[in-house]
């Protein structure tokens, strides 16, 4: 019993207060059961809180045999039993939390997460949606709202969601980037490219913000700023041989041959199976430097792997005859 001037807990026996001494009053059984149930019930989310998942879900037992259609206490024990990794348990008490109480709008977004992890698509945003309605501060809601609406073409609803998550947490840069690809695959460079430098503004070292910005200022044909962030993504975060032949390409259209050359090798180096990279640099080896003997060791390479290469076969033909015509030539 809960002392009325000093909210202290007392046994259901005792007529007057532990702890201030204050004459408690006497009270019905039924209307017993209901303190029990909210000291049960607060007792329970307290152990939640401290991560004693098994010991929270017998405070909730009991708060639902008091009352079966006490929705925060299915709530809190499919919050605990997912905790304990046990998910069909705990969509059952979730749903029956909402079926006993349907403006419980927290417990609408977890059933639309575990929807989500079943690939329930469909499910899950159906969920997430409702839950949204009734909690919109929810941000996760809205982020994975985002991803799902992303995911089946959606880009206007995705936009939406993201920029809802960004509007309720606007130091978090990875939506940031979910939002640019959504911009980026709808032909929106520009929107695109403002989203991204945000990103990176929050975080310097954002890898795949840099990558996708880089692809983003190649679409508008501004290559000094694509190599430049392909560049940086490449000096700072894995090495990737595709990466390196993307910016060898960049270096090479701005007539920054050497350093092209050193990229093509590098890529090389990573990853020797891919034709087009020995075919570059073979071209930079014969076009820009009259390196013959390089450029045909190349081109051999790339033939080696793609045997029916057109353009390899027509400029090693070229290059080998001429190499006949230098070799000729110093023989007289």
């Amino acid at each position: 019993m809960i002392c009325p001037r000093c909210q202290t807990s007392n046994l259901d026996d005792h007529r007057f207060c532990k702890q201030c001494g204050a004459r408690l009053r006497e009270v019905g059984r039924k209307e017993r059961a209901r303190e029990t149930l909210k000291e049960r019930f607060y007792r329970g989310v307290a152990l939640f809180n401290q991560g004693s998942f098994n010991a929270a879900i017998e405070q909730f037992n009991h708060c639902i045999e008091v009352d079966p259609s006490h929705g925060v206490s299915y709530y809190y024990r499919g919050m605990a039993r997912l905790c304990r990794g046990s998910m069909p348990d705990a969509r059952a008490d979730l749903k029956k939390s909402v079926e006993c109480e349907p403006g419980l709008g927290n417990a609408r977004v977890v059933l639309g997460i575990l929807e989500m992890i079943e690939a329930r698509n469909w499910e899950a945003i159906s969920e997430l949606r409702k839950g949204l309605e009734l909690t919109p501060e929810l941000a996760i809601g809205h982020l994975l709202l985002g991803h799902l609406e992303k995911e089946r073409g959606s880009a206007e609803n995705a936009l939406r969601d993201y920029e809802r998550f960004l509007e309720l947490v606007p130091e978090e840069c990875v939506p940031f980037y979910y939002l640019a690809q959504t911009l980026f695959e709808s032909g929106e460079m520009e929107k695109c490219i403002a989203l991204l430098t945000k990103a990176i503004k929050l975080r310097k070292n954002f890898i795949p913000a840099r990558k996708l910005l880089s692809q983003a200022y190649a679409k508008l044909g501004q290559k000094e700023g694509a190599a430049r962030e392909l560049k940086y993504a490449l000096e700072h975060g894995e090495k990737d041989a595709r990466g390196y032949y993307q910016l060898g390409l960049l270096l090479s259209d701005l007539h920054k041959e050497d350093e092209a050359i050193e990229m093509f090798k590098k890529s090389i180096k990573l990853d020797h199976s891919v034709p087009e990279v020995h075919y570059q640099l073979g071209l930079l080896y014969y076009t820009e430097k009259g390196l013959i003997k390089d450029a045909i060791a190349e081109l051999r390479e790339t033939l080696a792997l793609s045997p029916l290469d057109p353009s390899a076969n027509l400029i090693l033909g070229e290059l080998l005859l001429e190499a006949k015509d230098e070799e000729g030539g110093k023989k007289e």
